[in-house]
């Protein structure tokens, strides 16, 4: 998962990134839920149909609540992360910071060829087509993903 240390690098000392894909403020296919943690919402956008050997996919991590860590509050993170389905690892190529909509900069990815387990497995599962979510509710976009993870954590 995202690591805080990473996180406090990427909002103290974030520099513009060069030549890398921006998150996208609207993602180019719809959502899918990969599911909530303790703390989290963990969302993909719907695979492709062929996937290939090796996928690129934004993770969309939204918190049930702003963390603080020093020198900075974020609610949401979103990184880019090649998952190679043949082997079964991912890289996690930058992580983007958030505080609603406001970007709070970008840190590289600290993971190189870590094999999948966790949350990442079940990324992993969808965006390589080993998880058919083609009867899960196809979900808009990042603002209808935040209100999913705000009800999934109010208090009942």
């Amino acid at each position: 998962m995202i690591r805080i240390a990473s996180l406090a690098a990427l909002l103290l000392a974030a520099e513009p990134a060069v030549a890398q894909e921006a998150p996208p403020a609207r993602p180019k296919r719809t959502l899918i839920s990969v599911g909530y943690g303790p703390d989290f919402g963990l969302f993909v956008e719907t695979p492709l149909a062929n996937p290939g050997p090796t996928v690129e996919a934004w993770v969309w991590n939204i918190l049930s609540a702003p963390k603080q860590i020093p020198g900075a509050t974020f609610d949401m993170t979103v990184s880019r992360e090649r998952i190679d389905c043949a082997g079964w690892t991912r890289t996690q190529l930058y992580t983007d910071g958030f505080l609603g909509e406001a970007h709070l900069g970008r840190t590289p990815g600290g993971v190189r060829g870590e094999p999948l387990s966790g949350a990442n497995e079940a990324v992993a599962g969808i965006v390589c087509g080993r998880v058919d979510v083609s009867k899960d509710a196809p979900i808009a976009d990042v603002a209808a993903a935040r209100a999913l993870t705000a009800a999934h954590f109010k208090p009942q």
